[in-house]
């Protein structure tokens, strides 16, 4: 059953994000069927600067052509890599390059309101894919779910970190050779992780978690990595990206 998430920037402002579809999930009632890109996201924080997730505020040239009346946007033009030249200010943005998503932009909806079944989100996101989305954003109210292939990895802890903002005095995530997981935690998991590496760090440093990404960056590392599960059965990496969940 798919849930509403909300998660907040380092000042407390709160903003919609969405979760991943397992495959073969049913998703009950009608939805709005979106295609997914591939750029930076954008929330103005309670001193109205655009921010990314992370809390970095925009540059000035870029947080200028931001729309004054849009709260939540993705600053997108044709691929990630020219996304970035945008965000970098290497190459200048344009108004029309922010697609807000909280309303949601006209140019990212592909069905209005439809039933969905598990069999049809897949073929819908595989179409999107071929026309060189990263997949499908399914919107319910303000329970948004996210159609993208996942790959598995297999990482060793090379150790943690603590979270900022809302996280701070709390786990923040794991270190590995192949990126940082810090996503994919509820808050009861991050408070007994946290407790277990205040006391005992050796009981997880070292040992293997399975995280869920999307891709390779060109630097080797996991892109965009989400904790799956624990693997205390196993003492070696796997990451060439080809196990399943069940792996």
């Amino acid at each position: 059953m798919a849930k509403q998430r909300v998660e907040k920037l380092n000042d407390g402002t709160p903003y919609l994000a969405a979760t991943y579809y397992e495959d073969g999930t049913e998703l009950l009632g009608e939805w709005q069927v979106g295609v997914k890109i591939d750029g930076i996201r954008y929330i103005r924080s309670r001193d109205r600067i655009p921010r990314t997730r992370q809390g970095t505020a925009a540059l000035p040239n870029v947080a200028y052509v931001m729309p004054e009346g849009m709260d939540d946007a993705e600053l997108f033009r044709t691929d990630w890599s020219t996304s970035m030249s945008l965000k970098a200010n290497t190459i200048q943005c344009m108004p029309e390059d922010f697609y807000s998503l909280n309303p949601i932009d006209p140019r990212l909806v592909l069905i209005e309101k439809t039933i969905l079944t598990p069999e049809y989100i897949i073929r819908l996101r595989d179409w999107a894919m071929e026309q060189g989305y990263e997949g499908l954003v399914l919107r319910q109210g303000n329970t948004w779910v996210k159609v993208v292939p996942l790959r598995y990895a297999d990482v060793m802890i090379t150790g943690f970190y603590e979270g900022k903002g809302r996280l701070a005095g709390t786990f923040g995530g794991f270190t590995t050779h192949h990126g940082n997981v810090g996503g994919g935690f509820s808050d009861e998991m991050r408070h007994k992780i946290w407790t277990i590496l205040q006391n005992q760090p050796a009981q997880l440093v070292g040992k293997i978690v399975q995280a869920k990404f999307r891709e390779f960056t060109k630097y080797g590392k996991l892109r965009m990595p989400v904790f799956h599960r624990f693997r205390f059965d196993k003492a070696e990496e796997n990451i060439d990206g080809s196990i399943t969940e069940d792996y």
